[in-house]
């Protein structure tokens, strides 16, 4: 008994060893969510069992967790890196659903992203819980945030609420939409919120709408309930929630303390039109700025809404560099003058030590500038000279996150280019690789150790699949 719950963990009989660590994962779950949303599991047992031949990772009967057998029989010292990672955050996810999805099911399929989005953002919170061998959140970024960018980025895309009007309708929104963009969407309300309000506001729509069904406007009337500004928090969702795409910002340095920050759609031009691209909030957003500086920042509980198309900000110190999107947690990207950008990529490379307290600019921080360099040359708005130049940092890179960033990119870019520029493209990359590669392949103990040698085996596989 766990919580006062009968857990058990179904196998065959020569596999007995793999359930106590199952049991004790889902367990701990439970407790995560008893604590976090403040209402107890309501049934008296919670079993897991893995199915041969299954077609999906993970199903959330209520009160019985179908896996994968792969899955279900899997021991700590057979997944490597990714693969544990990835087997934290299924079992996470289905207790979730336990209340999200069961105790409270959606109305109908054009909200599924209320149970799968949720989720999805909650196991990496509740995986952090459990686990303190990595930031689970950096996984997020990874996972979750990127994909959401990549999905979103094209005309083609639709919104995460989606009108479902037939039956065959309803596998197309199985997708990294609902999922992805769902959760990052979700976790820029935690954001915009705060940690205890945000948890008020769940505990509050799952107690209201408890064994019954809800819809994304209930969600919303449970969230506004406990926000400092309901009508602003409404309005930034629907943004976010109700049209496709996301934003583009651009930022202009008007002085040492003032900048102008102009908003537009971010969409790759794919030279696909279709028709009735239109959006009920014509492609504008209530965008949440945070920013750092070299003198000050401006983090998720000091955010500064924008709300219309341009906005001028004050700000109340001098600056040298700036950077918007603090950590990257929220789904915009910014296109920054020259002059700064020279700047802000001097800390960047500046920042590659280890010892967090000795740097102005954390992982996240770094690994997110080159994301923007890269987005913004994918739309054209810099030359890829200067983001392929700008990588070059990842010399000196130590954290695994900014090489599984920028591996999306170094894929996306080899598909663009011919073979007359392929041994070019090469040498770029064993030029990148090679100073973290040779420190890194010894080192295979601790799970950021695998995670860091697994994405250096992705490139080096990379690299001799273009040589054949």
């Amino acid at each position: 008994m766990i919580e006062g719950v009968r857990m058990r963990h179904y196998t065959h009989p020569g596999f007995r060893s793999v359930i106590p660590e199952k049991i004790e994962l889902v367990g701990k779950s439970v407790k995560f969510y008893n604590d976090y949303f403040k209402i107890p599991f309501p049934l008296p047992k919670l079993d897991t069992i893995g199915i041969p031949n299954y077609l999906v990772g993970g199903m959330e009967n209520w009160g019985l967790i179908t896996l994968t057998e792969n899955v279900a029989l899997s021991r700590p010292l057979q997944r490597f890196g990714t693969g544990e990672v990835s087997f934290r955050n299924l079992l996470t996810h289905e207790v979730s659903h336990m209340w999200f999805g069961n105790l409270v099911t959606m109305y109908w399929w054009d909200d599924l992203w209320l149970k799968e989005g949720m989720a999805s953002y909650l196991s990496y919170p509740c995986a952090d819980s459990i686990y303190d061998d990595v930031q689970m959140m950096d996984q997020f970024m990874i996972n979750n945030w990127q994909k959401a960018m990549v999905a979103d980025h094209v005309i083609t895309s639709h919104p995460v609420h989606m009108p479902i009007h037939v039956t065959s309708q309803i596998t197309q929104i199985f997708d990294s939409i609902t999922y992805k963009k769902g959760a990052t969407v979700l976790s820029m309300l935690r954001d915009v919120m705060g940690e205890d309000r945000f948890k008020d506001g769940l505990t509050h729509f799952l107690n209201t709408y408890k064994y019954s069904t809800a819809k994304y406007r209930d969600l919303l009337t449970s969230m506004t309930k406990y926000s400092k500004n309901g009508a602003e928090l409404r309005l930034f969702m629907n943004s976010y929630i109700l049209q496709k795409n996301y934003p583009l910002i651009e930022l202009e340095i008007l002085s040492d303390r003032k900048i102008r920050l102009v908003q537009s759609r971010y969409v790759r031009d794919s030279g696909m039109t279709i028709m009735n691209d239109t959006s009920p909030f014509k492609y504008s957003w209530y965008i949440p700025i945070t920013l750092m500086t070299d003198t000050m920042s401006y983090t998720a509980d000091k955010h500064i809404m924008m709300k219309e198309k341009e906005m001028v900000l004050t700000l109340p110190k001098p600056f040298k560099w700036i950077k918007l999107n603090s950590e990257g947690k929220h789904m915009y990207v910014t296109h920054y003058s020259n002059a700064n950008l020279d700047k802000t990529l001097q800390v960047v490379k500046d920042n590659t030590v280890l010892d967090p307290s000795l740097q102005t600019m954390n992982h996240r921080d770094r690994a997110h500038v080159i994301c923007d360099l890269f987005n913004a040359a994918q739309i054209k708005l810099v030359p890829y000279s200067t983001a392929f130049e700008a990588a070059k940092y990842l010399r000196e890179e130590k954290h695994y996150l900014p090489w599984f960033l920028m591996y999306n990119y170094i894929r996306t870019i080899r598909s663009m280019i011919d073979e007359s520029l392929a041994n070019c493209y090469r040498k770029y990359v064993v030029h990148l690789l090679i100073p973290q590669y040779r420190e890194t392949k010894a080192a295979k103990t601790t799970l950021v150790e695998q995670l860091k040698f697994e994405i250096f085996m992705r490139y080096a596989r990379h690299i001799r699949s273009e040589r054949r």
